[in-house]
């Protein structure tokens, strides 16, 4: 199975929400069918995070590595 990452963090800007791997990965797996059973579940829950970060204006990016 492959690993993501999911990182909501609190900061003086908003809170700040990204993945690894980046949202438009996701997507790209998920629109070619590529992603099943857990893989598609973190996809669903990204892809609502996201929709929650924007609707809140607060910051979003993609996320590499450890801060």
């Amino acid at each position: 199975m492959p690993k993501f990452t999911i990182t909501i963090q609190d900061t003086p800007e908003g809170v700040y929400i990204a993945s690894d791997p980046p949202a438009e990965e996701l997507q790209r797996l998920a629109a070619m069918g590529q992603l099943e059973g857990a893989a598609g579940y973190v996809v669903a829950v990204w892809a609502a995070l996201l929709q929650l970060s924007q609707a809140a204006g607060t910051p979003h990016e993609p996320f590499h590595g450890e801060h």
